[in-house]
């Protein structure tokens, strides 16, 4: 009776066994094969702080937005020098109208002529009397064109070639020229190392610097540049450093030194926020305009660079020298992009709408029509 009792319950005992569902075995998930899915929390829910854990998996950087592109015409134009004067119109300096629509140039022989670039012709020019026209500079509205010249002279001109004023006070070449981007000043470097601050309403002189004179009693003042905002200037020194004043003062705000030979060019980038250096021994460095340090160095041509320009947009630079190339660099990384065969350039200027590339030559102001494609 008992045995059988025993059968019974483990019949009954197996039966149930068979009819139950089997349990289902959870994978198990390591915890540090899933990044953590962040939700926003609702407006009634408390906000909670989250646990720093580190997570094993790498969140992707996204890669750096395509640089533009330049495409350069292999064609150029030229604006041919008057027949029997070719010497006497030679180039030495360039500036753009800020419509494009002109340029100027300063001649070796004491000339300041305006072109026009749609015609392609001369359309005014103005005989100084003197030797070369170191330096020329449209006014930020374009109702006048400041040009200096090899004796220190400073002359003011309309648009169309009447002389406005008279400014003298250096006492050699005038080599750098910047406008105030209201249009009150002007800013001036010359080979007598001074820099100087003009009122261009009263056309009389604000300022005047004379920086340190070298060990052999040369100028210490080498180049000059204009911040956009028109807040800071640079100066570039040949004691191998460059000095950030500021431009209502002259005050000197900033020394940058360490560079690797003397300093010849200074500029701005177009929308300030970059510095671009170059030495003689042909190292360029681009600092950043806010806290001075190095963004990068690149070794670049040896030889004298007479001219830089930005492109408008500022992801690129425009060399010029007196051998046969110009050099076009990116500005993002100091890699050479492309070089262009021109020999004996004496200045060089992008136009502000960034169609053309002019340069002074020997031969006159060739233009070079150039395209700035942005990423697709």
């Amino acid at each position: 009776m008992r045995f059988k009792l025993i059968i019974t319950v483990l019949l009954a005992l197996l039966m149930f066994a068979c009819s139950a569902t089997p349990p289902v075995e959870t994978p198990k998930v390591e915890k540090s094969a899933l990044p953590p899915i962040l939700s926003s929390p609702s407006p009634e829910a408390p906000v909670s702080t989250p646990t720093a854990e580190p997570m094993s998996t790498v969140t992707p950087i996204p890669a750096n937005p395509a640089a533009p592109a330049l495409s350069i015409a292999s064609q150029q134009i030229t604006l041919s020098l008057p027949k029997g004067f070719e010497y006497e119109y030679s180039p030495k300096s360039l500036a753009w109208s800020p419509d494009s629509k002109t340029i100027a140039s300063g001649t070796v022989s004491g000339v300041v002529a305006i072109w026009d670039v749609v015609a392609e012709k001369m359309i005014h020019s103005m005989w100084l009397r003197r030797d070369l026209v170191y330096s020329v500079a449209y006014s930020p509205d374009g109702q006048r064109l400041a040009s200096g010249d090899d004796k220190g002279v400073i002359q003011v001109w309309t648009p169309a070639g009447a002389l406005l004023k008279t400014m003298q006070g250096h006492t050699n070449a005038v080599t750098n020229m910047a406008w105030s981007p209201n249009g009150e000043r002007l800013y001036t470097l010359s080979y007598d190392n001074r820099f100087r601050v003009w009122d261009m309403t009263a056309y009389e002189e604000a300022l005047s610097i004379t920086g340190e004179f070298t060990p052999n009693g040369g100028s210490n003042f080498m180049d000059m540049a204009l911040s956009p905002d028109g807040n800071m200037i640079a100066i570039a020194l040949y004691n191998r450093a460059v000095e950030i004043r500021d431009s209502a003062t002259g005050d000197i705000r900033q020394t940058l030194d360490g560079f690797t030979d003397r300093v010849q060019l200074v500029s701005f980038a177009p929308d300030g926020s970059r510095l671009f250096v170059r030495t003689y021994d042909g190292q360029m460095t681009m600092l950043d305009a806010s806290t001075w340090q190095i963004q990068w160095n690149a070794p670049g041509l040896k030889g004298p660079v007479y001219s830089m320009a930005w492109s408008p947009n500022g992801n690129f630079l425009a060399s010029g020298t007196l051998n046969e190339f110009v050099s076009i660099w990116s500005a993002n990384d100091g890699s050479l992009i492309q070089q262009l065969q021109r020999s004996g350039v004496n200045s060089i200027a992008w136009s502000p709408d960034g169609s053309l590339l002019a340069f002074a030559t020997s031969n006159g102001v060739d233009l070079t029509p150039t395209e700035i494609q942005s990423p697709k």
